[in-house]
C-alpha cells in the first residue's frame, strides 16, 4: 500500500530540511500523544544514516512495535526511514525540491508491505480506505507546509 502527498513551502530547502529533520520535536509530539519513543543513539548524537528508534504505538486497538532506521540521509534533498518489524516493512521517504530561492517542494511518500499473512490481511483491510487516508495525509502535509511557511524567519519579507 502506497500513500503520498505534496506541498510547496515558502522557505529555502536547507531551512525546510532542518525543520523536517528535527526529530527531537517529533519524538516529543509523539510522546504527548501517548506513544512510547526511544532513540537508539548516544545522548546528543546527531541524526544521520543508521540512527534508529524503538516505538510502541496503539493503532486500531492493538499495540504496534516499530523500529524505524534512517536508510538515506541527503541534506538538503531529503531522507528515508525504513522499519521492518512484526511482518511489516514500512518506508517513509521525504523528498525536497528547491523551487527558487525562497520556495521548496515537499513530497512525502509512505509505503507499507506485508511480509506475513496476518500483516497482508491487515494491509488489505486498510487499503479499502486508501483514498480517505491519502486525503488525510494530504491535508496534514498542507497544514504542516503552511505552518513552516509562516514559521520561516523571512516570511512576509
Amino acid at each position: 500500500m502506497d500513500l503520498s502527498a505534496e506541498a510547496e513551502i515558502a522557505a529555502p530547502a536547507p531551512w525546510v530540511f532542518d525543520q523536517l529533520a528535527d526529530f527531537a520535536r517529533f519524538e516529543q509530539l509523539a510522546r504527548e500523544r501517548g506513544t512510547r519513543v526511544e532513540r537508539m543513539a548516544e545522548a546528543g548524537a546527531p541524526v544521520g544514516p543508521g540512527t534508529s528508534w524503538d516505538i510502541h504505538v496503539t493503532f486500531r486497538g492493538h499495540e504496534r512495535h516499530l523500529k524505524p532506521r534512517v536508510t538515506r540521509w541527503s541534506p538538503p534533498e531529503g531522507y528515508q526511514l525504513t522499519s521492518a518489524s512484526q511482518g511489516l516493512v514500512l518506508t517513509v521517504d521525504v523528498a525536497l525540491t528547491p523551487k527558487g530561492e525562497r520556495s521548496t517542494g515537499l513530497r512525502l511518500s509512505v509505503s507499507a508491505e506485508g511480509k506475513s499473512l496476518k500483516t497482508k490481511v491487515f494491509l488489505t483491510s486498510l487499503s479499502l480506505g486508501q483514498g480517505r487516508m491519502t486525503a488525510r495525509l494530504q491535508e496534514r502535509v498542507n497544514g504542516y507546509a503552511e505552518t513552516l511557511s509562516q514559521r520561516y524567519p523571512g516570511a512576509g519579507a
